[in-house]
């Protein structure tokens, strides 16, 4: 008789091909025991609740719409940038006299004076005296820009005394930044409106002005009256002659004390409020608040006990698919 040949079924290899697979995979799910957490099953989870997460982001995303359009008051920041004018270029200007570009020592000099300045009239606009001063004199009325909330605010004293609570509210509507770089003042101001960002801030520039005038004024007066009364204390017909010199220039100083004051600053970018709303910013808010709702969700859907769906995913994760579509689990196998 012929020999007969082993007929080889066509199923013996791919029986051994899911062997192989099977045993690969057990594998790499034992080797990655020791080198981290398996999130396969969890990522299994999610997808499968993925109509819960979508849910979770659009209504998260439509409330956040509705409020920030509907029901949050819009603020407006209005912008004014001051350049500081050193006192020595100033009374030079007023007398006529002109600064030579070669004296580098001298302009830096200047320089130094116009930041010392700066910060003096960044220290006077956020004062307590100018800013209630301000307050009382334009009858600025007194509401938030927006939803704002400052705990450090309620700490301290005079928290019930109605000007710290005026003052602590208009703070946090000003600001004033300096920058050594440029030498510039920057003031910036939120309201309600464009036009009242805009109005208050011409409020503090015109103020500044005002007090810089009127401590000129008094400085002078103050040193006016007292060499007038050292002039008359004295005998010496020499020393009341340099007291009244003394005075006299004291009085042309209490003249240019008037027009000094308009020199102190210069408005490099007068008040200026955008028609655009600086907050809220819509598109910002319904973007985040759609991050944190499907944050939310997904928390809740791996949060809450779902031992039998988490040990279904690890077995699927652990899973073998065969060429024609069947599920072969490789403990199974």
């Amino acid at each position: 008789m012929p020999d007969r040949k082993p007929v080889e079924s066509s199923g013996e290899p791919r029986r051994v091909a899911r062997l192989e697979r099977s045993l690969a995979i057990e594998h790499r799910g034992l080797s990655g025991v020791g080198e981290g957490i398996d999130l396969l099953p969890y990522l299994l989870i999610l997808r499968d609740s993925w109509r819960m997460i979508v849910g979770a982001m659009a209504v998260t995303l439509v409330a956040t719409f509705l409020i920030t359009k509907y029901m949050i008051t819009r603020s407006y920041r209005a912008m004014a940038i001051l350049r500081p004018t050193p006192r020595l270029a100033t009374q030079g200007r007023l007398a006529g006299l002109a600064i030579p570009d070669s004296l580098g020592s001298f302009a830096g000099l200047l320089s130094g004076r116009a930041s010392d300045e700066a910060e003096e009239y960044s220290t006077i606009l956020r004062s307590f005296a100018f800013t209630n001063a301000l307050i009382e004199q334009h009858h600025i009325e007194q509401r938030p820009a927006g939803i704002s909330f400052n705990p450090l605010s309620y700490l301290g004293s005079g928290e019930n005394d109605p000007q710290w609570s005026r003052y602590r509210l208009m703070e946090s509507q000003f600001s004033c930044e300096y920058s050594p770089k440029t030498g510039n003042i920057t003031l910036l101001y939120e309201d309600r409106s464009a036009a009242g960002a805009q109005r208050v801030l011409d409020y503090y520039i015109d103020d500044l002005r005002d007090q810089l005038r009127r401590r000129d004024v008094q400085d002078a007066t103050t040193a006016i009256a007292s060499l007038k009364a050292e002039a008359r204390a004295t005998s010496d017909y020499l020393l009341q002659t340099q007291l009244y010199e003394l005075i006299a220039r004291q009085m042309q100083q209490l003249k240019l004390a008037e027009v000094q004051a308009d020199f102190a600053f210069a408005v490099l970018e007068p008040p200026i409020a955008p028609r655009k709303a600086y907050r809220p910013s819509l598109s910002f808010d319904c973007a985040l608040a759609a991050l944190l709702g499907a944050f939310a969700a997904s928390v809740w859907v791996l949060a809450i006990p779902r031992r039998p769906r988490l040990a279904r995913s690890q077995e699927l994760s652990r899973a073998v698919i065969d060429d024609d579509g069947t599920v072969l689990n490789s403990k199974v196998l």
